[in-house]
């Protein structure tokens, strides 16, 4: 699946359902929802997903090459101003970086503050930033279950490729 405006693609086996989401968001510039094919995992909180895949252009990122980018993803400002941004919808647990096809990003792993039974969900985010701009993946489950699905939800993230 892929957007040819933006150039964002997901590549991930028959397992998955990957839709276009139409929904107008001034956060993003485009979204898929991905879905497992067999009906595992459903979507928890208030996604209408298991994950979502968001990218939004940055014009401020249009000068840098993606090894400067790399290196500014790797910073301190960068992750605290991250973390800072995050921290005002979700109880931050963990960040660890991660490298998708020469693109260092950042997962984080946490406890939504809002919605229904928020205490009960937990998910897993990925941020990866190129020159054109930023891609998210989200991803939400069960407290009980979220341990036992984080490879799957490495597997949807590893078969995103953001727009270069």
């Amino acid at each position: 699946m892929e957007d040819p405006a933006s150039g964002l693609k997901i590549n991930l086996s028959s397992d998955f359902v990957v839709k276009r989401d139409l929904a107008k968001d001034p956060a993003f510039d485009v979204l898929f929802g991905i879905d497992p094919a067999f009906g595992q995992s459903p979507p928890v909180g208030t996604s209408n997903y298991l994950c979502g895949v968001t990218f939004r252009a940055a014009s401020e990122n249009a000068g840098a090459t993606q090894a400067q980018i790399n290196e500014m993803i790797a910073g301190e400002q960068w992750n605290v101003q991250a973390r800072r941004s995050l921290s005002a919808n979700i109880a931050l647990e963990t960040a660890i970086a991660f490298d998708i096809d020469g693109i260092t990003g950042v997962e984080f792993t946490g406890i939504p503050k809002v919605g229904a039974d928020h205490e009960k969900v937990r998910l897993m985010m990925s941020m990866l930033e190129t020159p054109k701009g930023r891609t998210t993946i989200t991803c939400a489950t069960t407290k009980a279950r979220f341990e036992g699905v984080m490879p799957m939800f490495r597997t949807i993230r590893d078969g995103v490729s953001p727009p270069r």
